[in-house]
């Protein structure tokens, strides 16, 4: 886990810290980054990525970061803010701030995911860094417990929804209490689950496939197929870039909503991920090509075509 700190000191870069953050699929309350200097010279056991440790482990943890580390910052950015600039940008900004109230110098910035930082300092983005990086792990620990006990303070503010058990993720339950209560101050209304977001209805599904098309198409690629179904999973859109091949979701949305890729949680990531592996294991001519996962962002109107679309190449992972 100290590996690559450890690289990065050994040519020449004294100072490094980790960022991360938690709460991109929550349905309600901030996104909330942490940005973590460890000291090398006393490692602290046990730092792995925090949704895989106990909540005791990471309390526990918590501690002994703020206690051990060179410099621990926190930052988020709350819902209103989401709804404007939508949750991926809410993220870096998150991250950036974090890292920008570091008390301690700084030479180098880890960031967990495949982004950089709108921050003026040389970093690297590591994926899945929080499994692979100590000063990642530790910075997902912390951002992790700070958002959980914020949480938790906010269900005393308003016990009906269940915040203190799910954090805000779309679980059943929170689904159930919006249905019965509708959303509070701290729901993000441009999620799909929040009652009144500003989504568009999949009714229009072909349409908003054909303008995908046609975003595709201007910028270079060859559609290979619509629609393409596996034994139980489906992709709107499998084309071809160049040497890759692209299997592609098309997100309907309102116009003036800030609906982003981040809007296509890990069960739709799953599902989609599975219809590929079929499409690549039943195309000979597809096997050992680079592939990747976009996203088309197609403005709807009701009662009107789609206006156009926003194409986000490696959208996820």
């Amino acid at each position: 886990m100290y590996t690559l700190e450890q690289s990065l000191r050994s040519e020449g870069w004294r100072s490094v810290a980790g960022v991360d953050e938690v709460g991109r699929g929550p349905l309600a309350g901030p996104v909330v980054a942490a940005a973590v200097i460890l000291d090398p010279g006393d490692p602290i056991a046990g730092l792995a990525d925090s949704k895989k440790l106990t909540p005791k482990k990471r309390d526990s943890l918590f501690a002994e970061i703020g206690e051990r580390a060179l410099s621990v910052a926190v930052a988020g950015v709350g819902a209103r803010e989401i709804e404007r600039i939508n949750i991926l940008q809410a993220s870096l900004r998150a991250m950036a701030t974090a890292a920008g109230r570091l008390d301690a110098p700084l030479d180098y910035l880890l960031i967990d995911g495949n982004k950089k930082i709108p921050f003026d300092a040389p970093q690297s983005a590591v994926v899945s860094g929080d499994s692979k990086c100590a000063s990642i792990a530790a910075a997902s620990i912390v951002a992790k417990v700070v958002r959980d006990h914020l949480m938790k303070r906010l269900d005393k503010r308003f016990p009906c929804y269940g915040f203190a058990r799910h954090k805000g993720y779309p679980t059943r339950d929170h689904l159930a209490a919006l249905r019965e209560h509708g959303p509070c101050v701290l729901h993000r209304r441009t999620f799909r689950g929040v009652p009144g977001s500003r989504t568009v209805s999949r009714s229009r599904g072909a349409e908003g496939e054909e303008a995908a098309c046609r975003v595709l198409r201007r910028g270079g690629y060859k559609i290979l197929a619509r629609n393409y179904r596996g034994p139980r999973y489906e992709v709107d859109i499998v084309a071809r870039e160049g040497d890759v091949i692209a299997f592609v979701e098309v997100k309907m949305r309102a116009p003036g909503s800030e609906e982003s890729a981040a809007a296509i949680d890990a069960r739709k990531q799953k599902r989609i991920t599975r219809a590929a592996e079929h499409y690549l294991m039943t195309h000979p001519e597809a096997q050992g090509v680079q592939c990747r996962f976009d996203v088309v962002l197609v403005e709807a109107e009701a009662g009107a075509k789609p206006r156009g679309g926003r194409l986000m190449r490696d959208a996820f992972r």
